[in-house]
């Protein structure tokens, strides 16, 4: 048994739900084929592993090349359809589930395109599912949100292996650029909704997808002028993007960007407590991190001395036990950290915590780009911090593991489209910190303390498996008897924990990014 059963029966669960529960049998049984057709094709390219481009020099060396994991997108927006149609069935729900299935298709055809050979059947491919998908695209948007996703997958996955060679593998650079058109999909669609233009949703839309833009244009731009030989010429080509920025959400805001800020974070007693909570969690967090530089420092001498002693007798790398120690205990307690963050912001203000989550992802691409180009001055102290959080899979030239991490977290609140329906946060929004924050750590500490019987072929214990699902349901049983959380099938919700636990057990792939993913879906109609 490998991820990818536990991702076929994810797929196969739904469409069965699907197919017998629902009343439009017509799109069940189109959408079935055509994710039916998706599976046979991913597993026909996952075969031949050999000739694949999933192999390339340029992708990060793993026991699998997580290909079936581009079925994951499509499975997020059946999971919303099926919660969607319980309230009265959304048209522009059903268009994002086609775009969505057109992005797996995409990739597809760019492995085919790319194997030897298969240029037939690339544009056999290229013509059915074409077909199929743009027959269900019934706005005149979605054809040009269809054409822009294809190329955004087809030049992303020509182009981020050999920019950012292996940082990802096949499936994670896949999957990453499926979320990126997922995410411009609903933004798009959102603007184009009146009720998304009411209230507070559009100036926080409008904010929110700015910084991220501002931040990423201005990390494109310092790389290509080369600014990171400058720490003045970085800082200077942020600002200069953020001074443009600031005047673009003058237009657009209602009022003054930054009096907005200020109105929108503190008008109410409960996003001050907000505030001020996460405030002093970083500061313990600030305190804690360098705390532990200090001691590890303390280690390094003497870890270094006889770690080069014992490579000397066995000619092998070994790493100081210690700085392995520290570096498992260092993200754990960035997990907690992070959980303390995110359960309070679910509970009291969701909205909230989505405008605060993208501006920190924001902060994160910009300290990134500081420390892979090691901008002089701040990327050598940036670079020491982070080194405390890296494992065997930061082998790139940037670092993913926070990345992932503050994906994993967010993403759910970000895909939900219940995020600004209703001031109480959906089920599926915490599909983040059950499967990462409360899931994958309780797997990790109870698999380390009373773990030892394993999976078969991995690293990864039952027990540790077994009280992860026994933790996400307690958290869940809490959430929904409190009322913080409406469940109305406690047994839905248990088959989603049990997917993502045996996820978090058999996958090679980053399961920062994939667990919640894989949890989301079911959560959504829980």
């Amino acid at each position: 048994m490998d991820f990818y059963n536990v991702l076929a029966c994810i797929s196969t669960l739904y469409i069965i739900y699907n197919v017998f529960t629902k009343d439009d049998s017509k799109h069940d049984w189109t959408i079935s084929g055509t994710v039916f057709m998706d599976l046979a094709m991913l597993w026909l390219c996952s075969r031949d592993v050999k000739q694949s481009i999933c192999n390339d020099k340029h992708y990060r060396p793993t026991e699998g090349n997580g290909i079936f994991l581009t079925i994951i997108v499509p499975m997020i927006h059946m999971g919303e359809l099926i919660a969607d149609r319980m309230q009265g069935e959304n048209t522009l729900m059903l268009v994002q589930l086609w775009l969505s299935l057109g992005a797996v298709s995409s990739v597809i055809m760019r492995w085919l395109w790319v194997a030897k050979g298969a240029t037939g059947a690339c544009l056999s491919f290229l013509i059915i599912s074409s077909g199929m998908i743009m027959y269900h695209l019934t706005f005149p948007i979605a054809f040009f949100l269809y054409g822009a996703n294809f190329l955004i997958i087809w030049i992303g996955m020509k182009h981020i292996p050999a920019w950012l060679p292996r940082s990802f593998t096949f499936g994670e650079s896949a999957i990453v650029l499926q979320l990126l058109t997922s995410f411009i999909n609903r933004v798009t669609f959102g603007f184009l909704e009146a009720s998304w233009l009411l209230g507070e949703t559009y100036p926080i839309l409008m904010f929110t997808c700015t910084v991220l833009a501002t931040v990423v244009l201005a990390t494109y731009a310092a790389y290509m002028t080369s600014s990171y030989l400058s720490v003045w010429r970085f800082l200077g080509t942020y600002i200069l993007f953020a001074v443009v920025a600031l005047g673009f959400l003058h237009v657009t805001l209602p009022e003054t960007p930054l009096l907005w800020l200020l109105r929108f974070t503190f008008e109410s007693c409960k996003r001050t407590f907000l505030f001020v909570t996460w405030i002093l969690l970083l500061a313990i967090t600030l305190m804690w991190t360098a705390n532990q530089n200090l001691v590890n420092a303390k280690f390094d001498q003497r870890c270094n001395e006889t770690t080069a002693y014992q490579a000397k007798i066995s000619s092998n790398h070994l790493e100081c036990p210690k700085n392995v120690s520290a570096k498992f205990t260092a993200r754990k307690m960035f997990h907690i950290f992070i959980v303390l963050v995110y359960i309070p912001g679910l509970i009291v203000d969701p909205v909230f915590l989505f405008l605060a989550s993208i501006v920190v992802f924001s902060l994160f691409i910009f300290v990134e780009a500081a420390r892979a180009w090691q901008v002089p001055v701040i990327g050598h102290y940036i670079n020491d911090i982070q080194m405390m959080f890296v494992d065997e899979r930061d082998q790139g030239i940037i670092f993913l593991t926070h990345f992932y991490l503050l994906l994993g977290m967010s993403l759910p609140i970000w895909l939900s489209p219940m995020l600004f329906s209703n001031h109480q946060a959906s089920p599926e929004m915490y599909a983040g910190v059950l499967a990462l924050g409360v899931g994958d750590t309780v797997a990790c500490l109870c698999g380390r303390a009373i773990g030892f019987l394993h999976w078969p072929g991995r690293k990864k214990t039952i027990e540790g498996t077994l009280c992860s699902i026994l933790a996400q349901m307690i958290l869940i049983s809490v959430g929904s008897f409190t009322g913080v959380v409406t469940i109305t099938s406690m047994f839905t919700a248990f088959t989603g924990v049990v997917l993502a636990a045996l996820a978090e057990a058999f996958t090679d792939q980053i399961d920062n990014l994939i667990l919640p993913l894989v949890l989301y879906p079911v959560l959504c109609f829980s």
